[in-house]
C-alpha cells in the first residue's frame, strides 16, 4: 500500500520485485483547468494536471525495473480536494486484491501526512476479516528528517523493542494502531537491493528534489537508504 507515486519505493523499495503488487491509493488526474496545487507549486509546476501525468510516467519508470504489479486506485490527492478523501469504493477495491495476499505492508503514516493517515486506515479496513496482520513501515522521507536513530543504525539486526516504543509513540501521528503490539524490524539492504532502489528513486524526476530538501539530502545517502525499518503487528 502506497499513499502517493514516490512512497512505496521510497520507502520498501529495496524489498520489491515480481511477487509485489504496490497499489497506491491517491493517483487521481485533476481535471484539466484545476487550481495548481500547492505541493506541486513548491515542486515548479503551473499545471496539475500535466504534473500528475508526468508522476503517473515516472512511477511506471521506478516500478518496471523492479517487476512490481501496479494497481491505482484514483482517488484525488489531499491537494486538489477540500475535505477527507471517501475511502468507500478504494476499501471496496483493496479488499478484493488483499483477498489473495499473503503479506500486506501499510504505511505507518510517520509524519501524520493526510493521505498517509487515510492508506493506513483504508488498508487495515480491507484487511477486516482477512485473516492477515499487517506489516507497518517507516515512511521516507518523514522518518528520516533527523537521520535513523541508534537502535535502528545499531548492528542488531532485532533491536529491543523497548528501545523504539518512544520513538514509535511520538511518530504513529493520530494513530489507532497499539503500538505495544509492535515488534521493529530492520531490514539491511545488500548492495544489489540498494542500487535497485537508487535507481528506481532517480526516476521521480519531479518529486526528488524537494523531498531530499527536506530530509537534508539523506535521500542521496547509501547509508541512510540501505536500511528499510518495519514493524510487525502481534496477533
Amino acid at each position: 500500500m502506497s499513499a502517493h507515486l514516490d512512497d512505496a519505493v521510497l520507502s520498501c523499495g529495496g524489498r520489491l520485485d515480481d511477487r509485489c503488487t504496490v497499489a497506491t491509493v491517491f493517483t487521481g488526474v485533476p481535471a484539466p483547468g484545476t487550481p495548481t496545487g500547492e505541493w506541486d507549486r513548491l515542486t515548479g509546476a503551473s499545471d496539475s494536471h500535466q504534473r500528475m501525468l508526468d508522476r503517473l510516467d515516472e512511477d511506471a519508470q521506478a516500478l518496471g525495473p523492479l517487476g512490481c504489479a501496479v494497481v491505482y486506485l484514483g482517488l484525488l490527492d489531499s491537494q486538489y480536494r477540500g475535505g477527507p478523501a471517501d475511502l468507500t469504493l478504494a476499501i471496496a477495491q483493496l479488499a478484493d486484491l488483499l483477498a489473495a495476499a499473503t503479506e500486506v505492508w501499510l504505511p505507518a503514516a510517520i509524519g501524520g501526512h493526510p493521505d498517509h493517515l487515510a492508506a493506513r486506515t483504508a488498508g487495515l479496513a480491507a484487511l477486516d476479516g482477512v485473516g492477515l496482520w499487517p506489516q507497518y513501515y517507516a515512511d521516507i522521507p518523514y522518518a528520516v528528517t533527523d537521520g535513523w536513530p541508534d537502535w535502528v543504525t545499531d548492528a542488531d539486526p532485532e533491536p529491543d523493542p523497548r528501545e523504539s516504543a518512544a520513538w514509535i509513540r511520538a511518530r504513529f501521528a493520530a494513530t489507532d494502531v497499539d503500538t505495544d503490539r509492535l515488534r521493529p524490524v530492520v531490514h539491511r539492504l545488500d548492495h544489489r537491493q540498494l542500487r535497485r532502489k537508487q535507481a528506481a528513486i532517480e526516476e521521480y524526476v519531479t518529486q526528488l528534489p524537494l523531498l531530499d530538501q527536506h530530509c537534508a539530502g539523506r535521500l542521496h545517502d547509501p547509508a541512510t537508504l540501505g536500511i528499510e525499518l518495519t514493524w510487525e503487528a502481534a496477533p
